[in-house]
């Protein structure tokens, strides 16, 4: 699995997507999962969790740099270390990578998952833009096989490449339900509150709900959990149209 930041998840939905797909495929005794994590995300003392092989390599920690470094070097590991039967990416901008297997190990089957067409996000510049329509040039083009999450994703390769896709929606996995008492340290009640979970960028739209819940008469508090990514100006903003409402919480992971 190459495009991650990581296993165990801290925060991120392609994390989360790729911590249950490569548990459950690990499950198997049949097969070796390998996971590519960045050194900042998952703690180096993981080297296996849930029976998946955890391996950390470096990354260039920039906005731009971050997952496209990370990504080159794990492919060249994965094939050249590891020699996979097959190389799962995930986004659209680590398929910018995908051409590396095909030259250097043809024989590795190549699968690419089409998570979402990044490049509408607001946060990325021109430049970065263009590069992630690219990696999904490269994805759609190269890749052995495409999944795509959504119905409007299977349709838009369709059109777009000429390329069909296997369709595999998002799932979840229930978890155990926890004590209420868990959240009275942080002034909650069971069954009041309103929350949300996301990174802190724009294209999340919380300006939005927090504008939304400004409108509205309730006695619910508003719970925002999550960190910024290379978003801090975002995340001081949002701060600052809540200010003054003290039903308004946020609780921020350290990412850096």
């Amino acid at each position: 699995m190459i495009g991650q930041k990581g296993i165990p998840t801290l925060f991120g939905g392609i994390e989360r997507h790729v911590e249950e797909i490569s548990c459950h495929l690990a499950q198997d005794s049949k097969n070796d999962v390998f996971v590519y994590a960045r050194s900042y995300y998952t703690p180096k003392k993981i080297n296996k969790y849930k029976k998946v092989n955890v391996i950390h390599l470096p990354s260039l920690r920039t906005k731009h740099l971050d997952a496209i470094s990370h990504v080159f070097l794990s492919s060249f590991h994965a094939i050249f270390k590891i020699k996979p039967d097959v190389i799962h990416y995930h986004g659209v901008g680590p398929a910018l990578c995908v051409w590396i297997p095909k030259i250097f190990s043809p024989k590795t089957k190549v699968v690419f998952t089409f998570h979402c067409r990044d490049y509408f996000h607001k946060k990325w510049g021109g430049f970065a833009q263009f590069s992630l329509k690219i990696g999904e040039m490269i994805g759609c083009y190269l890749a052995d096989e495409i999944i795509s999450i959504s119905n409007e994703i299977k349709k838009y390769v369709k059109e777009k490449y000429k390329r069909e896709t296997s369709f595999i929606p998002h799932g979840i996995t229930k978890e155990k339900d926890v004590s209420d008492e868990y959240i009275k340290k942080w002034g909650l009640e069971k069954n009041n509150y309103i929350l949300t979970v996301s990174r802190l960028i724009r294209h999340k739209g919380l300006h939005y709900l927090i504008k939304a819940y400004k409108e509205i008469e309730t006695d619910k508090k508003l719970v925002i959990v999550g960190p910024s990514f290379y978003t801090d100006d975002y995340e001081d903003e949002i701060k600052k149209i809540s200010e003054n409402n003290s039903n308004i919480i946020f609780f921020r992971s350290s990412t850096r």
